[in-house]
């Protein structure tokens, strides 16, 4: 790497990366050589998941690049708050693994940045339970101290836990799916912006007041009725199945859809609410009704959109206030999509018809969205095939409505689901 190269992403300036990584940091190469495996698994296991490598030592990111060809291999930030911050968020990193580290080569700068994301920090040694840090404010950072391929159930001194590789990928992977957003402490000044637009949507003397402005909807009920009370309602995920062209002929009285992406590809536009729980989608769509799942998505949608003059009016919900079957099924560490949560709200409304596109589960042979076949076909860490299929096979098996699914993959599962009546939730 050049001079400037190595400058520029020493201050943060780096390429933003589309998807979450996990940051591998150390500085002795006989440390890392047992993580082969590891680092292996982590792929095979995600595709859509960037392995980093870093180092404070010139000498160790040549032999990174030589010893892990096909990684991302960059220098530590400089020591100061806003170059660590910019760096963690631009590779958008979600957890981090000090490989016998030596703590006198940690920056505060970068812990305190860790800190301050809520990023997950682990110290790991393949070698001995001596090599982690005994110490000092690197020790005070992690959560965790692993000792590699050790058994959990091995008696190791302190605080270490022993992990097997498998065992160490699931830890990771866990840390990974972690909604990082609901476990960061907003500012004060955010919390009181938002806090003000939120207590007068939800107060019954206020809300009338400015419905002119924002509008959030706290019953079911409520929502059935801004929507026409609809008898059938098409609901539109990402996947390739949701242009189909068949779908412009269906018929519905309500449109479902998830995020904004197929704004500017021109079909089926027509949206009355829209699930997401991302700023862009916030601000980039308008006149549809917006859901979202948690207190921490709804304080982002009230501080962009009440306070910009360009936005108009908006309306919302909170998901888990029109539905309970999100919070009866068990997550583990994962959570649901938006396209889940779209159904679920569907389901509750109650309508005669269901009509559902676009949820191919990420193994459509077109790809991952329409006209992009080479995005990553995989769920993105923090969701899962397995349990997202399951959530929505028990949900519909509660559903006393008739279901119409476009797309082979979907309406297989659901087919052969319904052939071996699976447990609806109640």
């Amino acid at each position: 790497m050049k001079g400037w190269k190595i400058l520029k992403a020493r201050s943060g300036f780096i390429t933003r990366e589309p998807e979450r990584s996990l940051l591998l940091i150390g500085s002795n190469e006989a440390a890392f050589e047992p993580l082969g495996d590891v680092i292996e698994e982590v792929a095979r296991r995600d595709s859509r998941l960037r392995l980093v490598l870093s180092s404070q030592d010139p000498r160790m990111l040549a032999w990174f690049k030589s010893r892990f060809p096909g990684l991302l291999v960059l220098p530590l930030p400089f020591d100061n708050r806003i170059s660590a911050e910019l760096f963690l968020r631009q590779l958008k990193i979600r957890a981090v693994a000090f490989v016998e580290e030596d703590p006198q080569f940690v920056k505060v700068s970068l812990l305190a940045a860790l800190k301050r994301l809520a990023i997950g920090v682990i110290a790991l040694s393949a070698r001995s339970p001596e090599k982690l840090p005994q110490a000092g404010a690197l020790r005070a950072a992690c959560e965790a101290f692993v000792l590699l391929g050790q058994s959990r159930d091995n008696t190791l001194p302190g605080s270490v836990t022993g992990m097997t590789v498998p065992e160490l990928v699931d830890f990771l992977s866990a840390m990974m799916a972690r909604d990082l957003k609901a476990l960061r402490e907003p500012n004060m000044l955010s919390k009181i912006a938002a806090a003000l637009p939120a207590g007068l949507a939800r107060s019954p003397r206020w809300r009338q007041a400015i419905s002119w402005r924002l509008k959030r909807y706290d019953t079911l009920s409520e929502l059935k009725n801004r929507l026409g009370r609809p008898a059938t309602i098409m609901c539109l995920g990402n996947g390739p199945s949701s242009e189909d062209p068949v779908l412009a002929s269906m018929h519905r009285d309500a449109l479902f859809r998830v995020n904004h992406s197929w704004i500017n590809r021109g079909f089926l536009t027509d949206a009355d609410v829209v699930f997401t729980g991302g700023k862009p989608t916030m601000r980039a769509v308008s006149g549809a009704i917006l859901g979202v799942l948690t207190a921490d998505a709804e304080r982002n949608l009230l501080l962009q959109r009440s306070y910009h003059p360009l936005y108009g009016r908006f309306e919302f919900f909170n998901v888990n206030v029109m539905t309970g079957s999100i919070q009866l099924y068990d997550w583990g560490h994962l959570r649901p999509t938006n396209g889940v949560c779209m159904l679920a709200v569907a389901v509750a409304l109650k309508p005669d018809q269901l009509v559902i596109a676009g949820i191919d589960l990420f193994q459509h042979p077109d790809g991952s969205y329409p006209g992009e076949a080479t995005a990553a076909n995989a769920y993105s860490p923090g969701h899962s095939r397995d349990s997202e299929l399951d959530f929505i096979l028990q949900l519909l098996s509660g559903f006393s409505g008739e279901v119409v699914i476009v797309g082979d993959i979907l309406r297989s599962a659901w087919e052969n689901h319904r052939a071996t009546k699976g447990t609806a939730f109640t």
